[in-house]
């Protein structure tokens, strides 16, 4: 199929700027994720460093109903939902990623090409 060392070149060129990106790119929704739902730690944190005279209330970064009490079990709730939201995340990342890896593979079949 590719027959010179400059085809294989830009090959393996396009295909290191495939993996890059879907590295930049699935960094950057881990962080985001992560940093989106830790927000419900907030209140949290809050009340140990600048304490009310009531308890803050709790905000979870989405709505979920677990049919139990949120003050006693908030922190199985957060992990759940840390867990959960990195496991949705992941699906994306790896569908986006293959998105990249193919545009990617095609911009260097054209390249080599014309």
């Amino acid at each position: 199929m590719l027959e010179t060392v400059e085809e294989h070149n830009i090959m393996r060129n396009y295909a290191r700027n495939g993996r890059w990106y879907a590295l930049i790119y699935g960094s950057y929704v881990y962080v985001s994720t992560i940093s989106f739902t830790t927000t419900s730690l907030a209140p949290r944190i809050l009340d140990i460093v600048f304490p009310l005279n009531t308890s803050r209330p709790i905000m979870l970064a989405y709505p979920a109903y677990y049919f139990v009490d949120e003050n006693q079990y908030f922190y199985y709730i957060f992990l759940h939902m840390l867990l959960t939201s990195s496991v949705c995340m992941t699906g994306l990342i790896a569908h986006d990623s293959m998105f990249f890896i193919y545009i990617e593979h095609i911009c260097g079949l054209f390249a080599v090409v014309g």
